[in-house]
């Protein structure tokens, strides 16, 4: 006996799905979801002038020299994340004009107060598309400072930097200690809505 036309629907049915299942598991496995941000140059050589693709100067040591025994020793860092930069570290950047700044937080804290010349980019800009505000940063080389409202976890800049290195961009910092650092350290800023 031949099968229904039910029976015929189903097992079109059942193809179709097993055949979805297999692109998706196939697209999946050559496009990851990527979660953590991947490590920039080390931000030392950036400020030195000598960030990635950029030779170190003969005769330079790129391995700092041990302090000598018995000196006191610096304290690790509270993180162990390579992306995270100090205040100093931005301010240094920002002076000499190296580095492009983006605020990932929300439009209305931006408004409230952000580092003067600093772009509001946050995490919602990228909902399926490039935002528009990217434009103003051609150079995919350039350093970008993004920063949030400070902290280890600082997952709004975090985010925007994962979406930037998505779209090619290589040197991006996150300022550990966000506006608040910033702003307690005296530093240039700013305040009202996004140009």
């Amino acid at each position: 006996m031949p099968p229904s036309n039910a029976g015929k629907q189903a097992l079109r049915v059942v193809v179709l799905i097993a055949l979805g299942t297999g692109a998706g598991i196939a697209d999946s496995a050559m496009r990851p979801v990527k979660v953590t941000p991947d490590a920039p140059p080390p931000i030392e050589e950036v400020i030195a002038g000598h960030g990635a693709g950029q030779p170190l100067p003969t005769g330079a040591n790129p391995v700092p020299a041990r302090p000598p025994q018995g000196a006191p020793q610096a304290k690790p860092a509270e993180t162990a994340k390579p992306y995270m930069i100090t205040v100093e570290q931005a301010r240094k950047l920002f002076e000499t004009d190296q580095a492009d700044f983006i605020d990932a937080r929300p439009e209305t804290e931006y408004a409230e107060g952000h580092i003067r010349g600093a772009l509001s980019i946050p995490i919602e800009a990228f909902a399926g598309q490039i935002p528009e505000r990217l434009k103003l940063i051609p150079d995919r080389a350039r350093v970008i400072i993004v920063y949030c409202s400070g902290g280890n976890d600082c997952k709004a800049a975090e985010d925007v930097m994962i979406e930037l290195q998505a779209l090619k961009y290589s040197k991006i910092y996150v300022i550990q200690a966000g506006f608040p650092g910033w702003k307690e350290a005296g530093l240039p800023v700013d305040q009202g809505s996004p140009p």
